[in-house]
């Protein structure tokens, strides 16, 4: 902008000049003639920093804020600095003459007399404008004026492919330390995509950070469409997915067990390499991958610690941190528990005194009962009447076969899960009354098997 000012300024001290004016008249009618055009674009200028720090965003602000002040440096430094810079010239009589180089030495262009073509055009170009302006509505604004947020960010490409040595490199000792996990190196990534194969019954998923892009008007711009392929057997991946869940209920990860969930998953405790380039006694990374809900994988997460003070196991630091995770995002995603809050007691018919008996999971997680006798629910409050609806045997059934037994039945379905029914609540041959409520948890697992 300043040297736009200063351009006009010269130029309208050599035509001062070219009409036979003296240098100090020049210089004074030059100025003069100069100051309302300098004026008029400022003050355009000035006007759009004052729009943009009344809507705009921080960013914005910000920047008309430093429009404004340019501004008017530019405004000093044309109008009162180089007016300054000469009279001191002349009075100094340093200044004799102007030299400025020309292109043409007389310009015989007059725009004027085409303006009867562009003035139409000019108009056409405008109304053009505001006709696409409103046709693509907030489209046409960028993410300071119709909100959102803006990702700059640059990811890498790839991921790191891990550590490992040739067999042609291995020791004597390699084949133990490898094993347990010595003299290789995984990414977190690689180790919950490791996890997520078994939690999706063997098949490999490419992991992808954006889903869905979606425009307020024109819809979805894109959606990820994940991939799978088979890496291990379904019946491979349901043995693992048992081995990983006694992690938790009996295992090194017992901290991590949820409340109201199954869970599965496998501790870490990594030695760090010191300065002496051997495996350090006292620099660990903690660390537990795992899923939930076991019988129904919804979620699958990974914590990693490095350089845990005080306790540096993984059961001991991470699977409780998977724990305070894993519970609160489950119940956000309205995911059903699958472990029963409410365990009621069942007796035995036409025994005196009536006997308890109590109901265990196996590690299928098939209710069973102790008793071979057939046993029967003992309602509170009601007195010692049973009720004359026997409950149906729904394991290995589909949710639509169970839903249609229920409803002929007049019982009322709590279901949880999706595949065949791998547990139910009262268990089958139990009596209960019309509209009593029937528990029934459904795993994918046991339609894999």
């Amino acid at each position: 902008m300043a040297v736009d000012a200063n351009v006009l300024i010269y130029e309208r001290l050599r035509e001062e000049r070219d009409r036979g004016a003296s240098l100090a008249l020049a210089i004074r009618n030059g100025y003069d003639r100069a100051f309302p055009t300098i004026i008029d674009t400022h003050l355009s200028s000035i006007f759009t920093a004052i729009v943009l720090y009344t809507v705009g965003n921080d960013q914005l602000k910000g920047f008309g804020v430093s429009l404004t002040v340019g501004l008017f440096i530019s405004l000093f430094t044309s109008l009162y600095m180089t007016r300054l810079m000469f009279d001191y010239w002349l009075h100094r009589k340093w200044l004799h003459e102007l030299k400025m180089m020309r292109v043409f030495s007389r310009p015989n262009v007059h725009p004027m007399r085409y303006r009867w073509f562009f003035l139409p055009l000019t108009a056409a170009l405008t109304v053009l404008g505001l006709a696409l302006f409103l046709y693509r509505g907030e489209a046409g604004l960028n993410v300071d004026f119709r909100g959102g947020t803006v990702f700059a960010g640059q990811l890498k490409e790839g991921e790191e492919r891990g550590l490992t040595k040739p067999a042609s490199h291995w020791t004597k000792s390699s084949i133990g330390s490898i094993a347990m996990g010595q003299e290789i190196g995984v990414t977190p990534l690689q180790i919950i995509r490791m996890v997520s194969v078994i939690a999706n019954g063997g098949i490999l998923y490419e992991p992808y950070i954006v889903k869905r892009i979606e425009h307020p008007q024109r819809g979805v711009l894109s959606e990820t469409t994940p991939h799978g392929e088979r890496v291990i057997s379904a019946d491979t991946a349901a043995k693992l997915q048992d081995m990983l869940e006694v992690v938790v209920t009996h295992g090194t990860a017992t901290a991590g067990k949820l409340d109201g969930y199954t869970a599965a998953g496998k501790t870490g405790t990594a030695q760090k390499i010191d300065e002496t380039g051997r495996y350090s006694k006292t620099k660990f990374v903690a660390s537990f991958a795992g899923f939930a809900p076991a019988s129904n994988p919804v979620i699958a997460i990974i914590v990693v610690i490095d350089g845990p003070a005080g306790p540096h196991m993984g059961g001991q630091v991470a699977a409780p941190l998977f724990k305070k995770v894993a519970e609160p995002i489950l119940r956000y995603m309205s995911v059903p528990p699958d472990v029963p809050s409410y365990a009621p007691q069942y007796t035995v018919k036409n025994e005196k005194p009536r006997l308890t008996v109590a109901a265990v999971y196996d590690r299928r997680r098939s209710l069973q009962p102790v008793s071979t006798v057939v046993i029967h629910r003992r309602y509170s409050g009601d007195g010692g009447d049973f009720g004359d609806i026997t409950i149906p045997d729904f394991h290995g059934k589909s949710l639509r076969q169970v839903t249609e037994e229920c409803l002929k039945a007049g019982l009322r379905l709590q279901s949880a899960g999706s595949g065949a029914a791998v547990e139910q609540m009262p268990p089958p041959g139990a009596s209960v009354r019309v509209g009593a409520r029937v528990q029934v948890r459904f795993s994918t697992r046991a339609s894999q098997r």
